[in-house]
This record gives C-alpha cells, sequence and structure tokens, in this order.
C-alpha cells in the first residue's frame, strides 16, 4: 500500500512507468511553453489546500509532480505533502 502512494513511479524523462493518464498529460505539457507550466503549477499548488475526493488529490499530485519535472529538465522536486 505505501508504494501506491507514496513511491513516485512516473519520470518525465523515461515514461516507462508512468500510467497512460501521466503520458497523455506529459506530452500536453511539452507542448506548453514554460511560462503556461508554470502558471498551471501556480493553479494546482491553490487547489492543494481544498476539500475533494482521494482519486482527484492524487491525481493533483500527479499533474504538481509532472510539471515539476518537467521545469527541473525531468527530476521532480520533492513535494511538500
Amino acid at each position: 500500500h505505501v508504494e501506491d502512494t507514496l513511491e513516485v513511479k512516473c519520470n518525465v524523462e523515461n515514461p516507462v512507468d508512468c500510467t497512460e493518464k501521466e503520458t497523455k498529460y506529459i506530452e500536453k505539457m511539452r507542448g506548453k511553453t514554460s511560462e503556461e507550466r508554470k502558471a498551471q503549477l501556480d493553479r494546482l499548488n491553490g487547489m492543494k489546500g481544498g476539500s475533494m475526493k482521494p482519486e482527484l488529490k492524487t491525481w493533483l499530485v500527479q499533474r504538481v509532480r509532472i510539471l515539476q519535472g518537467l521545469e527541473a529538465g525531468g527530476v521532480p522536486a520533492e513535494d511538500e505533502f
């Protein structure tokens, strides 16, 4: 169970362990400018404190990590959760 929730399996540079949903999001965000990705990251970070279903919260965290990975050149930043 710990591996399912805490282990980061998706790497933006080598998306072999990413889900189909994550892979599609990576491709979508690679087509955006750095400014657009940062704006999306700011938007998602603003949603972190909100109330949402666990699966939506998980997807939010996955998107934040993907965006951080793209902005950092493939190395996701540590999450604040």
